[in-house]
């Protein structure tokens, strides 16, 4: 169980605690999904090298211009020394399958989930 939560915005070149990684995808793992179908994996990024792509993406995508810029890629450069960085992915597959089901939807309301482009 995580018992509190911190906010960290700047990083040392300091290791994790062995067993982190572990105990923060196991926490992660029991979270809440709808109707437990769990449509989420997570893709864990260990170090900069291996982090070093995905901080590239998002510094490509900064604004490059106006008043945030500097701030932004600033942020963006502290965040990329991370030790671990956890990925969150979602299959809206998994979830529309699961509530495709007859009866998953009946009690939820007046809606009906569709896929894009689906015959109603």
């Amino acid at each position: 169980m995580i018992k509190r939560r911190k906010m960290v915005r700047a990083f040392t070149g300091e290791p994790l605690a062995p067993g982190t990684t572990e105990r923060l995808l196991r926490a992660a793992n029991r979270a809440p999904s709808a109707g437990f179908s769990q449509g989420y994996s997570f893709l864990v990024l260990q170090g900069q090298e291996q982090s070093a792509p995905l901080w590239e993406i998002f510094y490509e995508d900064a604004p490059h211009a106006g008043a945030r810029e500097a701030e932004e890629r600033a942020e963006i450069a502290a965040l990329s020394r991370a030790p671990l960085v956890i990925v969150p992915l979602a299959s809206k597959d998994v979830y529309l399958d699961r509530y495709a089901r007859p009866g998953r939807c009946a009690r939820a309301g007046p809606w009906r989930l569709t896929r894009p482009g689906a015959r109603r």
